[in-house]
């Protein structure tokens, strides 16, 4: 562009900070690993190009974009390096809030690849000044500033170092533990959010390792005293005794960062609650801890899991007589014609439990046309409706399905249920009644004196103490 003598050069003082990000799979060869280079200035940028280095033995380029230079602008040619440049001289680059100017995903050849191998930086850029023609028309032109150029991570031109490190590593060591009771049995984490927001970390979640298994928790709630509340639900009853294991993680500067691990189960919080609160005033509190780790013993010898080590055998003698030793009385309220319409449609032909990791009604339905069907339950004066494409079929029976209600918790157990397959709003079938205690007390009745059920009765007359307990202590 050519600029009339007239107008003197005004310099620009230009600030620019470049940042990496990373994200995608980096803890295995065959994963991806995405960079991005982000720039922050506080002047327009009219023009500019760059330089990507990277280690190529560890990784490959897979994919480039960007906002700002197009393809034929990215050359990817020479292993190691990513070249590209950028001109917009009318409309200029407004980066004052921060911007990604290139993101580059790469394959992972090395898993233990180092990310701050790779490194961004701008070789040569201009900012551009506002001048006024004679005719007051704005127009820009070029201030090219050498001999400066931006790093990755954080740079400033005139002061480029800048610490990587947070001011606090993240810490764990007093995120406070607690036990949630609804249907299933949870373990809830709470995290004080100054950990993260004050020094800098972005993007937490809680990594998870448990029965083999390793989950990541990203989303939380948030408590009365503003804790970050991460919760893991289902836990099965027979796994009340096994070791989860919590690592607090978060991103800083584009780097992951973890805490160290705690270990915590749900026999440890019963154990801890139970030598904390031994004293008569909360003598409901002390009988449903001890009535959860019976229950937990009892799904072990139920699922015949790790019996050598049942959760409730460190338990005093006192402490086992803070449980519930009456046995309790059984009733069943089960009927399938509780409500008969003429000519139903469809129909119930049973009703059971699925004892795996919650307590949950199952129901178990017939129905030749699902167009419209939905199963209508009615408990304690909430109606709750469960459309057909939550069904699931029963394998080798036509036109046969399994409902699952889910929204009992463990105070419920003698709370009575109400089912109806309904078109619409029309009822196809007769209305059934049901409870968790029907169940408990048919196979009693049924199965109460055949040694090959001794372990399930021992596990639902536990549960029905249990459920009992944490409805005396909630009321």
């Amino acid at each position: 562009m050519k600029m009339k003598k007239t107008f003197s050069v005004l310099l620009v003082l230009v600030m620019i900070l470049g940042c990496f990000y990373t994200s995608g799979v980096v803890n295995a060869a065959g994963g991806t690993f995405t960079y991005e280079f982000v720039v922050k200035a506080d002047a327009p940028i009219c023009a500019a190009q760059g330089l990507i280095t990277y280690p190529s033995n560890d990784l490959r380029v897979s994919s480039c974009s960007s906002d700002y230079a197009s393809d034929e602008c990215i050359s990817k040619s020479a292993a190691g390096e990513i070249k590209f440049n950028f001109t917009n001289a009318k409309d200029v680059y407004d980066f004052t809030e921060g911007k990604t100017v290139l993101s580059v995903t790469f394959y992972v050849d090395n898993s233990n690849f180092d990310p701050s191998k790779i490194s961004g930086s701008f070789t040569e850029f201009y900012t551009a000044s506002q001048a006024r023609s004679s005719n007051n028309t704005p127009y820009y032109y070029y201030n090219k500033i050498s001999g400066k150029t931006v790093t990755s991570g954080y740079a400033d031109l005139d002061n480029p170092s800048e610490s990587f490190e947070p001011a606090e590593e993240l810490n764990v060591s007093t995120m406070a533990k607690s036990l949630t009771i609804t249907s299933s049995l949870a373990v809830d984490f709470k995290v004080n959010p100054a950990v993260i927001t004050d020094n800098g970390y972005t993007d937490p979640y809680l990594s998870i390792e448990f029965c083999g298994f390793t989950f990541q928790l990203k989303d939380y709630t948030v408590d009365n005293k503003g804790r970050y509340v991460y919760t893991l639900k289902n836990i099965p009853p027979q796994r009340m005794g096994d070791v989860i294991s919590a690592t607090l993680c978060a991103n800083y500067k584009g780097v992951e960062k973890r805490s160290e691990s705690v270990e915590y189960s749900v026999k440890q919080y019963c154990n801890n609650m139970l030598s904390k609160y031994n004293t008569d005033a909360y003598a409901k509190l002390r009988t449903l801890l001890v009535d959860v780790l019976n229950y937990g013993a009892a799904a072990q010898m139920y699922k015949g899991y790790n019996t050598d080590n049942l959760v409730n055998k460190d338990l005093s003698a006192e402490q086992l007589a803070w449980g519930t030793s009456e046995t309790p009385t059984l009733n069943s309220y089960s009927n399938k014609e509780y409500e008969k319409i003429e000519n139903p449609e469809a129909s119930f032909s049973s009703m059971g439990l699925d004892l795996g990791d919650s307590v949950i009604i199952r129901f178990k339905i017939v129905a030749e046309n699902l167009d419209n069907l939905s199963a209508e339950i009615k408990t304690g004066g909430v109606v709750i409706s469960i459309p057909s494409g939550e069904f699931v079929p029963v394998s080798g029976a036509a036109n046969t399905y399994y409902v699952y209600f889910k929204d009992l918790n463990a105070a419920s157990m003698r709370t009575l249920v109400y089912a109806t397959l309904k078109n619409g709003d029309t009822a196809v079938s007769n209305t059934v009644r049901y409870s968790i205690e029907s169940y408990a007390a048919n196979m009693k009745n049924n199965h109460g004196s055949e040694a090959q059920y001794d372990s399930l009765n021992l596990l639902l007359e536990s549960m029905i103490k249990y459920g009992d307990s944490a409805k005396a202590y909630i009321s």
